[in-house]
């Protein structure tokens, strides 16, 4: 018996992160779900930001900033420095 039915979109979207894992500067990429969104978390190497070649990846795929999908402005730092996050707009 099968509990969860995977997407198609769900499936993209794994492939997606999987591949995206191996670009040099992403330390580690995974999903992570809150009570309205799926969140897509980036650990990347060095200070100069996400790559343009993934934020452009992520673009095509109708994944979008959290301060955009949020309207939040401000210094988004943590204990561990400068932390930008993306996350896919529910529709």
């Amino acid at each position: 018996m099968e509990l969860f039915k995977v997407t198609d979109r769900e499936r993209q979207i794994r492939e997606l992160v999987a591949d995206i894992r191996t670009h040099e500067t992403v330390d580690d990429a995974f999903l992570a779900k809150s009570f309205t969104d799926r969140l897509l978390i980036l650990d990347i190497n060095g200070t100069d930001g996400i790559p343009e070649e993934i934020v452009a990846r992520l673009r095509e795929r109708d994944f979008y900033s959290a301060e955009t999908v949020y309207d939040k402005s401000g210094n988004h730092t943590s204990d561990f420095g400068d932390v930008e996050r993306v996350i896919e707009s529910i529709s």
